[in-house]
């Protein structure tokens, strides 16, 4: 199935939870955000979500400073 994640096509196995594809990104899970088609997806609903082909991905990181 095709994606787009984070602006980019990636390409992951018909029904890929989206904890796999916060796994591959190589981020840590607990410091990002997901969104997927312009939806918050909390973070214990990640193992539960499965992906579409066409689905759109963000995964966002949270920095600081100052």
């Amino acid at each position: 199935m095709n994606i787009v994640l984070n602006g980019e096509h990636a390409e992951f196995p018909a029904g890929a939870l989206l904890t796999e594809v916060v796994e591959c990104t190589g981020l840590l899970p607990e410091r990002v955000a997901t969104i997927v088609n312009e939806n918050v997806v909390p973070r214990a609903q990640r193992s539960v979500t499965e992906l579409n082909d066409g689905d759109i991905v963000e995964i966002l990181t949270l920095a600081g400073g100052g």
